[in-house]
């Protein structure tokens, strides 16, 4: 090719609304466990060892300590070094984030037995050490990473299991957190996640209320400061999981849930109709045993979201299929370790579509779900998390001449700016704590959607010749992320 960067039509490259897409089939690989000699209970998933590929910490009791799964680079996994955790501290929910500004990824920890949230921050080379604890409500369970008011800096929110509350901690700088502040959400508040759920720019929350039988919400100001919202009621059923994210492509955030009651075993969906107004819930059978955790993601690499629920009781996991429209298929089943309680994804294996892994309590190990959805797209790794995480991605096409080629930068902050990287070669380069991968030989800047998300097509170049490379990776302005960026992995297309 004599000009690659013109024949892919950059200047051309605008936003997609993504909607009416056939549904596609989620194929995962049979579970590999992965013994962690302890009781697991929620992980994280991000390079914490700073070679490009996603390892896993994970909170574990019996002893009290957060574990560490090593990736090989091939999506395989050893142990790490273990950080021991207080006595008695029975730890629960992970995060991380960049939360002193030293350039890399430190961890916050749910001390349930000791109404404590644990900052680990990161030595510089993956090694982790106790830092500052902070009293919250009794119970801590889960807890995120967000930016709730307006000094852009990462700010902690934790749900409070037996207070039924949900604390909210607000950066003070230097990786220092204020006193919490406890809101009312319910009874036996479990999961938490937080997206702009009224469509004013700020962060919001929704928790699970288990005994409520209901999901609640708390409305950001835009300074910190949460007011309750009306609840969606779920009766009977009792949810464990809550999660936000686009269900039909119209650029605002939807709700679902899962739960069980009295033989029922659903998952629930909460379409947005307004700004922070919800239908009523659809209902979706999970096919097995006390569902809980949950996530959404675009497993079948058809450009929009599907989601995933691990059913403790039957110890499987539940895949439904999105058709496009925001409507679901029969739920596909495939086996976990035994009792998985908490869901992750991330690519692991690099191939360019998400994989799942599970924590099983009662099996004292970790599953990892492999999707053997092929990408013409290999994933290189790299990713630097933000506010929500890991950013994400995604390549879809065939790379053929003239064929309609797809890409999709998920799991961002919403509404923020962002930065599309287009190189022919790569260079990874360290820089803002991460690593740069594709040359600057074109940028594309775009704005995130309310999702979090910014989807881009065009036509494969005509005069494409095999083995001509490029290399895509997007940067986000994000508080969260170390020197205030995060960044998506990085994406190889060689041209077949």
């Amino acid at each position: 090719m004599t000009q690659p960067l013109q024949a892919i039509g950059l200047a051309s490259i605008a936003a997609l609304t993504v909607g009416g897409s056939a549904s596609g089939q989620i194929d995962l690989a049979p579970r590999v466990d992965y013994s962690v000699t302890a009781t697991p209970h929620q992980t994280s998933v991000a390079d914490f060892d700073g070679d490009g590929d996603l390892d896993l910490a994970i909170t574990a009791d019996a002893p009290d300590r957060v574990k560490f799964l090593l990736n090989d680079g091939t999506g395989g996994f050893a142990l790490g070094t273990d950080v021991d955790l207080p006595s008695s501290s029975s730890p629960k929910g992970i995060a991380c984030a960049d939360l002193d500004g030293d350039l890399d990824l430190d961890l916050v920890v749910a001390l349930y037995g000791l109404d404590q949230l644990q900052v680990l921050l990161n030595q510089g080379s993956g090694a982790y050490a106790l830092g500052a604890s902070y009293p919250v409500s009794h119970g801590g369970t889960y807890v995120i990473v967000g930016q709730f008011d307006s000094d852009e800096q990462p700010d902690l929110a934790a749900s409070c299991r037996d207070s039924g509350s949900i604390d909210v901690l607000l950066n003070l700088g230097a990786g220092l957190f204020g006193p919490a502040t406890a809101y009312a959400a319910g009874v036996d508040t479990r999961a938490l996640c937080s997206a702009d759920l009224d469509g004013d720019g700020d962060q919001d929350l929704a928790a699970a209320a288990h005994d409520s039988e209901a999901i609640v919400m708390l409305m950001n100001d835009g300074n910190g400061l949460f007011t309750g919202a009306a609840s969606l009621a779920m009766a009977p059923l009792k949810p464990e999981g809550v999660i936000a994210f686009d269900l039909d492509g119209d650029g605002d955030q939807d709700l679902a849930s899962a739960g069980s009651d009295s033989g029922q075993n659903l998952m629930t969906i909460f379409e947005q109709t307004a700004p922070g107004s919800f239908a009523g819930g659809v209902d979706y059978p999970t096919n097995g045993t006390d569902p809980s955790a949950l996530i959404a993601g675009d497993f079948d690499l058809d450009y929009d979201m599907d989601v995933a629920v691990v059913n403790e009781n039957s110890s499987d996991l539940t895949a439904f299929a999105n058709d496009g429209s925001g409507a679901f298929g029969l739920a596909t089943l495939f086996a976990t370790g035994t009792d998985p309680g908490h869901l992750a994804a991330g690519d692991v294996d690099g191939n360019g579509a998400l994989d799942l892994v599970t924590t099983n309590e009662f099996g004292n190990s970790v599953s990892i779900l492999t999707n053997l959805t092929d990408s013409a797209f290999t994933d290189l790794g790299f990713a630097l998390a933000g506010t929500n995480g890991l950013p994400t991605l995604v390549g879809i096409g065939t790379l053929e001449p003239l064929s309609t080629t797809t890409g999709v930068i998920g799991n961002g902050l919403p509404n923020a700016s962002a930065f599309l990287i287009l190189g022919v070669t790569r260079i990874d380069v360290p820089f803002a704590g991460g690593t740069f991968v594709p040359a600057l030989n074109a940028i594309l800047p775009c704005t995130l959607d309310g999702n979090g998300e910014f989807t881009f097509q065009d036509t494969w170049p005509s005069d494409a010749t095999a083995g001509d490379a490029f290399y895509f990776q997007a940067w986000i302005l994000d508080p969260a992320g170390v020197k205030n960026f995060s960044a998506s992995n990085a994406l190889e297309a060689i041209a077949p």
